[in-house]
């Protein structure tokens, strides 16, 4: 009778261990799902090196860059020189604990020479007290939203300048007459 009762433990032991092991596949597969899917550009990188360890492929695209051309470089060597100290500075912050995360929009260097805007978002991998090692970044492109924010910025500052000098009377009204300007 031990014997069939220690076969019966095992054998539940076993099947909790399949359970286990289909739970975690599953969990694995769903990961992938959203890395692989998102409408965002998602990265895995080595928080010491810079070195990118996983990357989706809309980061690639918004880059111009294929997966192995992005896993052999860096976030520091994709970032605008402009855009690079604060990046480096929060990076220093979060390595050191005072930081979980941080979000930043800075400039990324597309494959070819064009530039691109982004919203930056970046978390820990590591637990809090351990040994930094990884953490993911999630970029968004915000580059037409940059490029109209400055074409309203070059209008308004040419309205200005006709407004300033010019020697005429100039009245803005609204559909219904009104003088709104």
């Amino acid at each position: 009778i031990s014997s069939i009762t220690h076969a019966a433990q095992l054998i539940a032991v076993a099947i909790e261990r399949k359970k286990s092991e289909t739970a975690l596949e599953e969990s694995e597969k769903r990961f992938r799902a959203i890395f692989e899917q998102a409408a965002v550009g998602v990265a895995l990188i080595d928080s010491n090196s810079g070195r990118f360890i996983a990357v989706n492929q809309r980061y690639c695209d918004m880059l111009g860059m294929t997966i192995e051309e992005m896993q052999a470089s860096t976030f520091m060597a994709i970032t605008h020189p402009e855009d690079l100290r604060p990046d480096l500075d929060l990076m220093a912050r979060m390595k050191a604990g005072d930081i979980r995360q941080f979000k930043l929009e800075k400039r990324l260097k597309r494959k070819g020479g064009g530039i691109i805007w982004v919203n930056l978002a970046v978390s820990a991998m590591w637990e809090p007290g351990s040994v930094p090692d990884r953490h993911v970044a999630i970029v968004e492109d915000i580059t037409s939203t940059k490029q109209a924010e400055e074409a309203l910025k070059e209008s308004e500052q040419m309205n200005r300048a006709l407004l300033d000098h010019t020697s005429a009377l100039i009245v803005v009204t609204d559909n219904t007459g009104r003088i709104t300007h």
